[in-house]
């Protein structure tokens, strides 16, 4: 061991929220900028369509499972469609009705037949949000935010392969974190179509 030694980044697992102690602000490329410092609080246990990163989970890597009842009034429903309003911030998610897997969406078309999986009444909707390791690994700290070319010297203050074009000895080190966003866009929308009515509901 010597004094050149890099030691390897610590990580904190369990069931918790982390709040910034500073406001959050957006920048290119989906990025999430934030200035710290971080508490730990309680596991949110309620969130809203938008960025989960300000709503307690900036480091977060993994899968988040988010749910809600919706009561179906129609006796006679044709047909029922389920629609994302725009693309999830998420590498993939799933959606459950009643407890059963309806798809997994990675990519268009954001939408499906949910005719099948609900019932007159009371439905338990479900989805399954699922990031990248990102928010967890980082690059946090680089100038120029969200990058897309990635290596060794983007967790440094100097230059690498992957910054082209920026001049030797620039500092490349900015002690704001950046993150990206993770969730929903926008609240999903069911659309019903009956023997004499078409209707949308986003409950």
């Amino acid at each position: 061991m010597t004094l050149d030694t890099e030691l390897e980044s610590i990580y904190i697992v369990g069931s918790f929220g982390v709040e910034s102690q500073s406001p959050f602000t957006n920048g290119e490329r989906q990025a999430v900028y934030t200035d710290g410092p971080f508490v730990l609080t309680e596991m949110p246990n309620d969130v809203t369509t938008g960025d989960l990163v300000r709503q307690g989970f900036p480091f977060f890597a993994g899968t988040l499972r988010v749910q809600q009842l919706l009561y179906v009034e129609a006796n006679e429903i044709a047909e029922a469609k389920w629609h994302y309003a725009l693309p999830p911030d998420t590498i993939v998610n799933k959606l459950r009705i009643n407890g059963d897997e309806v798809r997994s969406f990675l990519w268009e078309p954001y939408e499906a037949d949910i005719s099948p999986w609900l019932r007159i009444g009371e439905n338990l909707i479900e989805i399954e949000l699922t990031n990248s390791c990102r928010n967890l690994l980082g690059p946090h700290h680089h100038i120029q935010g969200e990058i897309y070319k990635v290596g060794p010297s983007s967790f440094t203050d100097t230059p690498g392969w992957t910054d082209r074009g920026v001049e030797k000895g620039t500092p490349m080190y900015t002690n704001r974190y950046c993150f990206v966003q993770f969730g929903l866009q926008a609240s999903p929308y069911i659309r019903y179509t009956n023997k004499e009515v078409s209707y949308v509901s986003n409950d």
